[in-house]
């Protein structure tokens, strides 16, 4: 079901469908249909008694006719029906696309009794201004009803959106760990590779000085002996 986040409806006439404002600017194709109906020529002997398009539209004197329906009155109250069905039927699928089953739910039962009431004015039970006020407390209890289920509806999508946020968020961070993680783990694989690949080097060994055994047959003379004739000195080494 698509979620709702903006909705704001509006009851237009007896069995008006619900008009909702969507983001994407979506409209009830029924609407054309009702704003047509109070210039429907078959249906003005009915426009000085009943509100055509719009329950809000009733007037003082609406409300308190004390007149029942004529035989040509009845006549025109049946077409008015047959025209209101005709609209909604147009936007069935409509709301079946864009409205909870909550508000539909609602919108059948809001239209089931107002067409109860319109068969007691047409048998001539009720009069005209009767029909008019339970038209009006109706509309009052259904935009109350209609209300609660749209706060319950925003309620239960803001919810929904926060528990979408906390799993994006809690997948954001435990994505970014991961991230940490891989790359901690790059880097680490990246050193042991340069560890492995680095040259051989033999470990050091201290140089021996390279001694020779003495040339004992060309030694240098050991003993000196010198004496003095008259001013001169004379040594012999051996």
């Amino acid at each position: 079901m698509i979620s709702i986040r903006k909705l704001a409806i509006f009851v237009l006439a007896l069995f008006m469908p619900l008009i909702t404002v969507y983001a994407q600017q979506a409209v009830d194709p029924s609407i054309a249909c009702f704003s047509e109906l109070e210039d429907k020529p078959d249906l003005q002997i009915l426009k000085s008694k009943v509100a055509l398009n719009d329950v809000r539209k009733q007037t003082l004197e609406m409300l308190s006719n004390n007149s029942r329906p004529t035989k040509a009155e009845k006549t025109a109250l049946a077409t008015w029906e047959a025209y209101v069905t005709e609209c909604n039927k147009d936007s069935e699928s409509f709301h079946k696309k864009y409205y909870a089953p909550k508000l539909n739910a609602l919108s059948e039962e809001f239209f089931t009794n107002l067409k109860g009431l319109l068969a007691d004015l047409y048998s001539g039970k009720i009069t005209f201004g009767t029909f008019a006020k339970s038209r009006a407390t109706m509309y009052t209890a259904f935009i109350a009803k209609i209300t609660e289920v749209s706060e319950q509806i925003k309620a239960q999508n803001t919810e929904a959106q926060r528990r979408i946020d906390e799993f994006t968020n809690a997948s954001a961070q435990q994505q970014a760990q991961q991230q940490a993680q891989d790359q901690a783990q790059r880097r680490a694989i990246a050193a042991q590779m340069i560890l492995n690949n680095k040259p051989y080097q033999a470990p050091f060994v201290p140089m021996t000085p390279n001694l020779q055994a003495p040339n004992l047959g060309n030694s240098a003379p050991t003993n000196t002996n010198c004496r003095m004739v008259g001013n001169t000195m004379n040594c012999t080494s051996y």
